[in-house]
């Protein structure tokens, strides 16, 4: 009896915990748009997949809008020659005005202008879809700030805050409302992308040459005859497999190819890029019909017996002052780019860049001899062995005196007598001069500048323009093992002023950029020998009386000399000079071998010289005095 009055009361607590429970649960949340104002801007039916077309424009300025269209599975600037866009920087787009959403601001229209948000202020974003001449949506973007900004529908005053930026989407950055959009940030200026790994060859054609590149694999290494005999295993098929190499396939020459400045020219063209892109109707304007120079990449695709070719056409410069060049694939509604002078440069370079082009690679120690021919003249040096003593005072040796006396005084030993070469060194001297000194520093500057010669480019003939028949000048280094470099460099080549090269021996002729010619020309103008000043001529002997000596010529006198006449009446005649004026360089006739110079010698310590001096050689006669007719008569 007691538990049927029990079960009642157990079946009203379960309701009543139930009740409780249910009053409890937190209510079901409502949507954030419900919540704080956030509501979808665009219908759900315009999706990303559905836009066709987007124009671009700011403010008023209609005759500016940005048109991109999409055309098949890509998209182009129909507004910008049918350039291919983006794809990422589209879809980017399409992802985030499909979907927008944004937190209601304002409703009323003045405050339109607080936003930026009037329509001559607005960017101006329109999107279609299947009517190409009907905007499905009209949106205005006003303000913005990083990530985020103001936007609201052209047929509303609603204003919304959005996690969008439109305006840096579009190009736009700040506030400014004079700033339109442009088509270039949207353009795709990449020619071609094709994976590195699959280029196998590359030619280039230029009016100067043609250049072949080739990719060979290395040989696989054979097992020599002990290794067979032995039967050692094959390596494993994890170790490490040698890199294949670049070679130049043509023209055939012996120099070495520099392999990463091949590998970037790979780089670059397998994915080359434009400035620009301009109207595509006027190829042969361009220079595209007939194209001055052309790149073709060999292609082998995996999985494909044939490889395929891909070409590139590079035409005119756009003009003197912008040397961009107009540049296209050679394929069917190809756009036409603008080719930086840096791309170009690096696609065609010159043979210098991509091989080790050295005239002359030496040792300036090995060196024993330079000579040169040069504005008719022809000068040599020559390294020569003396004797320690004979070396002349000055010469950096140092004196047998001081080293005795530092020998002495403990600060040096004295030195004990070994080979031959302890009395003997090495100087420079003039071939044609011996006795004229010899700059060391500026003959160090000289064979510095020799020592190390490259040549920026190469070619199998020489151009009748070279001027290498009668070279501005000519060079020749001898070395320590009998070895000869004659080096000929004749005239310049183009607007920079390049030189053309010849090396006797070496086939083709060589350029070599305008500093290095100018370096070794600048090095041999100072070191040019002078001729030292003839000495004071000795005063000429005198008769017993003094007073009726002859006078002493004088040197910068130009006025005649008075003679007396047998009669006793005098006569004048022009004084020639006593000392000719030294050339400050000596210039000798052009010859194969220098001729020695003609330099003046010193008078001998007794007074006399080894020559006539000029003022021995001033006049023809003595002087006849009055006293001496006297005594004849």
């Amino acid at each position: 009896m007691r538990t049927k009055k029990l079960v009642p009361l157990a079946i009203l607590l379960v309701v009543l915990v139930v009740a409780v429970v249910l009053l409890k649960r937190p209510p079901t949340p409502t949507k954030l748009a419900d919540e704080v104002g956030f509501e979808r801007i665009l219908p759900e039916s315009l999706t990303a997949d559905a836009i066709q077309g987007i124009d671009l424009y700011q403010g008023d300025q209609k005759d500016g809008t940005v048109q991109l269209r999409r055309q098949g599975d890509a998209w182009v600037a129909a507004s910008y020659h049918n350039a291919p866009v983006k794809a990422d920087k589209v879809s980017k787009l399409l992802d985030g005005v499909s979907g927008l959403e944004g937190e209601v601001r304002a409703d009323k229209p003045e405050v339109l202008d607080a936003f930026k948000l009037q329509d001559s202020q607005a960017l101006h974003v329109l999107l279609y879809t299947d009517k190409p001449d009907q905007p499905e949506a009209h949106l205005l973007a006003g303000k913005s700030s990083g990530r985020a900004g103001f936007v609201r529908s052209a047929e509303k005053n609603r204003v919304y805050s959005v996690d969008l930026n439109l305006r840096s989407e579009a190009g736009l950055y700040g506030d400014e409302t004079d700033k339109v959009p442009e088509a270039k940030p949207w353009l795709n200026l990449q020619l071609h992308d094709v994976p590195k790994d699959q280029v196998t060859a590359i030619e280039l054609q230029s009016p100067d040459r043609r250049l072949q590149l080739a990719l060979k694999k290395p040989p696989e290494p054979e097992k020599s005859a002990e290794e067979k005999a032995e039967d050692k295993p094959d390596p494993p098929a994890d170790a490490p497999e040698a890199k294949p190499e670049w070679e130049l396939v043509e023209p055939k020459v012996s120099y070495s190819l520099k392999q990463g400045v091949v590998e970037g020219l790979v780089t670059t063209l397998r994915a080359l890029r434009g400035d620009d892109v301009v109207a595509p109707d006027k190829t042969a304007e361009y220079g595209l019909d007939s194209p001055p120079y052309r790149a073709v990449l060999t292609v082998q695709e995996e999985g494909q017996d044939e490889p395929r070719q891909v070409a590139v056409a590079v035409g005119k410069t756009v003009s003197e002052e912008d040397e961009k060049r107009y540049v296209r694939l050679e394929q069917e509604n190809s756009p036409v780019y603008l080719l930086p002078k840096w791309s170009f440069n690096q696609v065609f370079p010159t043979l210098g860049t991509i091989l080790m082009l050295d005239i002359l690679s030496l040792e300036s120690d090995d060196i024993v001899r330079v000579s040169w021919e040069q504005e008719g003249q022809s000068l040599a040096l020559e390294r020569q062995t003396v004797a320690a003593a004979s070396t002349p005072e000055g010469a950096g040796e140092e004196k047998p005196a001081e080293s005795e006396a530092k020998a002495e005084s403990g600060e040096e030993k004295p030195a004990e007598p070994e080979a031959n070469q302890e009395a003997n060194q090495e100087v420079w001297r003039w071939v044609q001069a011996p006795d004229v000194g010899v700059d060391a520093d500026k003959l160090k500057t000289l064979l510095d500048s020799v020592e190390r010669l490259s040549a920026d480019d190469w070619f199998a003939e020489a151009p009748a323009e070279a001027g290498l028949d009668q070279p501005v000048l000519l060079l020749s280094v001898t070395l320590r093992n009998g070895a000869t470099h004659r080096v000929s460099f004749g005239q310049t080549r183009g607007k920079d002023e390049d030189r053309y090269v010849g090396l006797q021996g070496k086939e083709g002729i060589f350029v070599v950029a305008k500093t290095s010619y100018t370096s070794i020309a600048d090095a041999l103008k100072p070191l040019r020998p002078e001729a030292p000043a003839p000495a004071a001529a000795p005063a000429p002997e005198t008769m017993s009386k003094p007073e009726m000596a002859a006078p002493k010529p004088e040197m910068s006198s130009t006025a005649p000399a008075v003679i007396p006449s047998p009669e006793g009446t005098t006569m004048a005649r022009p004084k020639q000079s006593a000392a000719p004026d030294a050339q400050a360089v000596i210039k000798m006739p052009m010859e194969t071998q220098p001729t020695p110079l003609s330099v003046p010698q010193p008078p001998t310590p007794e007074g006399g010289s080894t020559e006539d001096t000029p003022a021995t050689q001033a006049t023809d006669t003595p002087p006849t005095t009055p006293a001496k007719d006297e005594e004849k008569q």
